[in-house]
Protein backbone atom coordinates (compact mmCIF):
# COMPACT_ATOMS: atom_id res chain seq x y z
CA UNK A 1 0.00 0.00 0.00
CA UNK A 2 2.48 2.28 0.93
CA UNK A 3 4.53 1.86 -2.42
CA UNK A 4 1.03 2.62 -4.49
CA UNK A 5 0.79 5.37 -2.57
CA UNK A 6 4.30 6.57 -3.07
CA UNK A 7 4.04 5.79 -6.85
CA UNK A 8 1.04 8.23 -7.04
CA UNK A 9 3.01 11.19 -5.00
CA UNK A 10 5.90 10.33 -7.62
CA UNK A 11 3.50 10.50 -10.44
CA UNK A 12 1.54 13.62 -8.99
CA UNK A 13 4.69 15.17 -8.83
CA UNK A 14 6.17 14.88 -12.46
CA UNK A 15 3.06 15.71 -13.93
CA UNK A 16 2.72 18.95 -11.90
CA UNK A 17 6.35 19.35 -13.12
CA UNK A 18 6.29 18.92 -17.07
CA UNK A 19 2.52 20.92 -16.84
CA UNK A 20 3.20 23.59 -19.49
CA UNK A 21 1.32 26.54 -21.33
CA UNK A 22 1.78 28.36 -24.40
CA UNK A 23 2.72 32.49 -23.70
CA UNK A 24 3.79 34.81 -26.27
CA UNK A 25 7.05 37.49 -25.90
CA UNK A 26 5.38 40.87 -25.60
CA UNK A 27 7.75 42.57 -25.27
CA UNK A 28 10.77 44.29 -28.11
CA UNK A 29 13.59 42.22 -27.29
CA UNK A 30 13.81 40.10 -23.83
CA UNK A 31 16.82 37.82 -22.99
CA UNK A 32 16.52 34.23 -22.12
CA UNK A 33 18.65 34.00 -18.53
CA UNK A 34 20.47 30.88 -17.09
CA UNK A 35 19.03 31.72 -13.79
CA UNK A 36 15.99 33.84 -12.40
CA UNK A 37 17.64 36.57 -12.20
CA UNK A 38 18.85 40.09 -13.94
CA UNK A 39 22.08 39.64 -13.97
CA UNK A 40 22.60 36.25 -14.73
CA UNK A 41 24.10 34.97 -17.88
CA UNK A 42 22.24 35.48 -21.48
CA UNK A 43 22.07 32.64 -23.12
CA UNK A 44 19.83 34.16 -26.29
CA UNK A 45 17.45 37.40 -27.37
CA UNK A 46 13.44 36.31 -28.07
CA UNK A 47 11.54 39.13 -30.17
CA UNK A 48 8.47 40.37 -30.18
CA UNK A 49 5.83 38.01 -31.14
CA UNK A 50 7.45 34.72 -30.55
CA UNK A 51 5.41 31.94 -29.10
CA UNK A 52 7.26 29.42 -26.52
CA UNK A 53 6.29 27.00 -24.09
CA UNK A 54 6.78 27.86 -20.77
CA UNK A 55 5.61 26.37 -17.34
CA UNK A 56 2.72 26.90 -15.64
CA UNK A 57 3.47 28.72 -12.56
CA UNK A 58 5.93 31.56 -12.10
CA UNK A 59 9.21 31.65 -9.73
CA UNK A 60 9.21 34.78 -7.58
CA UNK A 61 13.06 36.14 -6.76
CA UNK A 62 14.08 37.48 -3.74
CA UNK A 63 13.08 40.78 -4.95
CA UNK A 64 9.50 39.90 -5.70
CA UNK A 65 9.90 39.47 -9.67
CA UNK A 66 7.82 37.04 -11.25
CA UNK A 67 9.61 34.43 -13.30
CA UNK A 68 8.87 31.75 -16.07
CA UNK A 69 11.28 28.47 -17.26
CA UNK A 70 10.60 28.32 -20.92
CA UNK A 71 11.46 26.39 -23.55
CA UNK A 72 13.17 28.31 -26.58
CA UNK A 73 12.32 27.60 -30.45
CA UNK A 74 15.90 26.70 -30.97
CA UNK A 75 15.62 23.90 -27.47
CA UNK A 76 17.51 26.07 -25.44
CA UNK A 77 16.28 26.08 -21.66
CA UNK A 78 15.94 29.41 -19.45
CA UNK A 79 14.30 31.87 -17.69
CA UNK A 80 12.24 35.22 -18.68
CA UNK A 81 10.69 37.66 -16.70
CA UNK A 82 6.94 37.26 -16.90
CA UNK A 83 5.99 40.87 -17.24
CA UNK A 84 8.01 40.47 -20.94
CA UNK A 85 5.23 37.61 -21.85
CA UNK A 86 1.37 37.60 -22.40
CA UNK A 87 -0.72 33.61 -22.03
CA UNK A 88 -3.60 32.31 -23.08
CA UNK A 89 -6.54 31.77 -21.14
CA UNK A 90 -9.67 29.66 -21.53
CA UNK A 91 -13.59 30.74 -20.80
CA UNK A 92 -13.67 29.20 -17.50
CA UNK A 93 -10.13 30.95 -16.22
CA UNK A 94 -11.15 34.54 -17.88
CA UNK A 95 -14.36 34.21 -15.51
CA UNK A 96 -12.61 33.16 -12.21
CA UNK A 97 -9.75 35.91 -13.55
CA UNK A 98 -12.31 38.95 -14.27
CA UNK A 99 -11.25 39.45 -17.84
CA UNK A 100 -11.81 38.12 -21.55
CA UNK A 101 -10.39 35.12 -23.64
CA UNK A 102 -7.25 36.41 -25.16
CA UNK A 103 -4.08 36.84 -24.63
CA UNK A 104 -3.55 38.78 -20.87
CA UNK A 105 -0.27 39.15 -19.15
CA UNK A 106 0.28 37.18 -16.34
CA UNK A 107 0.94 40.16 -13.54
CA UNK A 108 -2.72 41.06 -14.84
CA UNK A 109 -4.60 37.96 -13.16
CA UNK A 110 -3.56 38.72 -9.61
CA UNK A 111 -3.37 42.52 -10.46
CA UNK A 112 -5.34 45.05 -7.98
CA UNK A 113 -8.93 44.77 -8.97
CA UNK A 114 -10.85 48.05 -9.40
CA UNK A 115 -13.33 48.92 -6.81
CA UNK A 116 -15.12 51.63 -8.03
CA UNK A 117 -16.60 52.82 -11.11
CA UNK A 118 -17.07 56.99 -12.46
CA UNK A 119 -19.10 57.08 -15.78
CA UNK A 120 -20.60 60.02 -17.61
CA UNK A 121 -22.64 60.20 -20.66
CA UNK A 122 -24.33 62.15 -22.80
CA UNK A 123 -27.15 61.46 -23.92
CA UNK A 124 -31.05 62.06 -26.10
CA UNK A 125 -34.06 61.43 -24.58
CA UNK A 126 -38.00 62.01 -25.36
CA UNK A 127 -39.84 62.59 -22.90
CA UNK A 128 -44.01 62.47 -22.33
CA UNK A 129 -44.25 65.56 -19.96
CA UNK A 130 -43.74 67.79 -22.70
CA UNK A 131 -44.07 65.92 -25.80
CA UNK A 132 -40.94 66.88 -26.93
CA UNK A 133 -36.55 65.53 -27.37
CA UNK A 134 -34.30 66.71 -25.00
CA UNK A 135 -30.68 66.48 -24.17
CA UNK A 136 -28.53 65.62 -21.34
CA UNK A 137 -26.09 64.94 -19.04
CA UNK A 138 -26.13 61.40 -16.88
CA UNK A 139 -23.15 60.71 -14.14
CA UNK A 140 -22.74 58.12 -12.05
CA UNK A 141 -19.91 56.63 -9.03
CA UNK A 142 -20.72 53.18 -7.51
CA UNK A 143 -18.44 51.15 -5.26
CA UNK A 144 -18.51 47.37 -5.92
CA UNK A 145 -18.86 46.22 -2.38
CA UNK A 146 -19.65 42.01 -2.57
CA UNK A 147 -15.19 41.96 -2.10
CA UNK A 148 -13.60 38.63 -3.60
CA UNK A 149 -11.82 38.53 -6.95
CA UNK A 150 -12.61 38.47 -10.82
CA UNK A 151 -16.15 38.75 -11.60
CA UNK A 152 -17.27 38.29 -8.65
CA UNK A 153 -15.95 41.49 -6.58
CA UNK A 154 -17.36 43.54 -9.71
CA UNK A 155 -20.80 41.75 -9.92
CA UNK A 156 -22.36 44.40 -8.04
CA UNK A 157 -21.66 47.79 -7.15
CA UNK A 158 -23.52 50.79 -5.84
CA UNK A 159 -23.69 54.39 -5.68
CA UNK A 160 -25.43 57.99 -6.03
CA UNK A 161 -26.01 58.97 -10.01
CA UNK A 162 -27.11 62.64 -11.37
CA UNK A 163 -29.33 63.54 -14.53
CA UNK A 164 -29.52 66.20 -15.96
CA UNK A 165 -31.63 67.60 -18.79
CA UNK A 166 -33.75 71.13 -19.41
CA UNK A 167 -36.30 70.16 -17.68
CA UNK A 168 -35.56 68.12 -14.59
CA UNK A 169 -32.38 67.75 -12.39
CA UNK A 170 -32.49 64.16 -10.78
CA UNK A 171 -30.54 62.90 -7.77
CA UNK A 172 -31.24 59.33 -7.29
CA UNK A 173 -29.22 55.66 -6.24
CA UNK A 174 -28.20 53.45 -8.60
CA UNK A 175 -27.91 49.60 -8.39
CA UNK A 176 -25.87 48.22 -11.18
CA UNK A 177 -25.83 44.16 -12.03
CA UNK A 178 -22.76 43.19 -14.70
CA UNK A 179 -23.51 40.34 -16.70
CA UNK A 180 -20.13 38.38 -17.13
CA UNK A 181 -19.40 37.79 -20.58
CA UNK A 182 -16.34 35.97 -21.55
CA UNK A 183 -15.46 38.55 -24.70
CA UNK A 184 -14.60 42.26 -24.46
CA UNK A 185 -17.32 43.87 -24.14
CA UNK A 186 -19.99 43.69 -20.69
CA UNK A 187 -23.44 43.77 -20.51
CA UNK A 188 -24.59 45.72 -17.29
CA UNK A 189 -28.00 46.40 -15.89
CA UNK A 190 -28.87 49.27 -13.17
CA UNK A 191 -31.64 50.38 -11.24
CA UNK A 192 -32.20 53.89 -9.58
CA UNK A 193 -34.56 55.11 -7.59
CA UNK A 194 -34.85 59.31 -6.20
CA UNK A 195 -36.09 62.27 -6.74
CA UNK A 196 -36.48 65.26 -9.62
CA UNK A 197 -35.02 68.33 -7.33
CA UNK A 198 -37.24 70.80 -9.97
CA UNK A 199 -40.24 69.48 -10.04
CA UNK A 200 -40.66 67.46 -6.11
CA UNK A 201 -41.44 64.13 -7.51
CA UNK A 202 -40.35 60.67 -7.20
CA UNK A 203 -38.10 58.83 -10.20
CA UNK A 204 -37.81 55.65 -10.84
CA UNK A 205 -34.92 53.88 -13.73
CA UNK A 206 -34.13 51.01 -15.62
CA UNK A 207 -31.36 51.31 -17.94
CA UNK A 208 -29.26 48.65 -20.29
CA UNK A 209 -25.73 49.34 -21.08
CA UNK A 210 -22.78 47.82 -23.01
CA UNK A 211 -19.32 48.51 -21.50
CA UNK A 212 -16.10 48.38 -23.59
CA UNK A 213 -13.35 48.42 -21.76
CA UNK A 214 -10.15 49.45 -23.30
CA UNK A 215 -8.34 47.04 -20.92
CA UNK A 216 -7.70 43.44 -20.33
CA UNK A 217 -6.32 44.28 -17.08
CA UNK A 218 -8.23 44.28 -13.85
CA UNK A 219 -6.79 47.34 -12.65
CA UNK A 220 -7.22 50.52 -13.32
CA UNK A 221 -8.42 51.58 -16.66
CA UNK A 222 -11.02 53.48 -18.54
CA UNK A 223 -14.06 52.10 -21.23
CA UNK A 224 -16.54 53.02 -23.73
CA UNK A 225 -20.14 52.64 -23.13
CA UNK A 226 -23.55 52.44 -25.07
CA UNK A 227 -26.81 52.46 -23.24
CA UNK A 228 -30.57 53.32 -23.14
CA UNK A 229 -32.61 54.27 -20.44
CA UNK A 230 -36.53 54.60 -19.19
CA UNK A 231 -37.22 57.14 -16.10
CA UNK A 232 -40.74 57.01 -14.84
CA UNK A 233 -42.29 59.93 -12.62
CA UNK A 234 -44.56 59.81 -9.90
CA UNK A 235 -46.74 60.30 -8.64
CA UNK A 236 -50.13 61.05 -10.95
CA UNK A 237 -50.14 62.28 -13.83
CA UNK A 238 -47.46 59.72 -14.52
CA UNK A 239 -44.51 60.80 -17.04
CA UNK A 240 -41.42 58.38 -18.80
CA UNK A 241 -38.27 59.70 -20.30
CA UNK A 242 -36.51 57.45 -22.81
CA UNK A 243 -33.02 58.24 -23.26
CA UNK A 244 -30.37 56.72 -25.68
CA UNK A 245 -26.87 57.70 -24.70
CA UNK A 246 -23.09 56.94 -24.91
CA UNK A 247 -19.91 58.10 -22.87
CA UNK A 248 -16.83 57.04 -20.47
CA UNK A 249 -16.01 55.29 -17.68
CA UNK A 250 -12.78 55.49 -14.85
CA UNK A 251 -12.72 52.34 -13.61
CA UNK A 252 -10.03 52.45 -10.37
Amino acid sequence: MKIWLLWIGVVASCSSALAVQTVEISAREVPLLVAPRVDSEKIVILTRGTVVQASSNTIRDSEGEQWYKIRAPGGQLGFIRAVNVVTRIDKGDSRAAGVQRGWVRAEERTSTAWSFALRASGFGSYTTRHLNRLLGLDSELTFCFLGGVGYGRRRFSIGPALVFTKTSRIVAGSLVYRFFSPFRSEPELRFRLGRDTSSSRTVVGLNAALRYPFSISEGTHLSGHLDTGLIVFTPRPYALDVSLGMGLGLHF
